[in-house]
């Protein structure tokens, strides 16, 4: 299976170390990243994946996932509403180094 990988310095402008944006999608195939994403589920449901193990995600739902943990989207079976996802992606070196261990 194919992993992508998703680099901070395709997603940040030169200098920022937070970013958020708003993603509407079907499925997103499995990748990992760079920095760490915190994520709001704004509507619909979909399938979060993470070390093979399925979770359903919804309306309401907030996950974080950390750097290097690779995860895919996949769509639900119940597909109530079209999936949207508030990002709020922010490089590692953005949290106070007291706070990470």
């Amino acid at each position: 299976m194919k992993v992508n990988f998703y680099s901070s310095a395709d997603f940040f402008d030169e200098g920022a170390n937070l970013r958020i944006l708003k993603a509407s999608f079907l499925d997103c195939p499995m990748h990992y990243h760079d920095f760490v994403e915190f994520a709001y589920v704004h509507s619909g449901s979909a399938i979060h994946i993470i070390d093979g193990k399925s979770y359903e995600i919804r309306k309401g739902d907030l996950f974080i996932m950390n750097t290097n943990t690779p995860h895919e989207i996949a769509p639900s079976e119940r597909q109530d509403g079209n999936f949207v996802v508030i990002n709020c992606i922010f490089k590692p070196e953005f949290i106070d180094g007291a706070l990470m261990d």
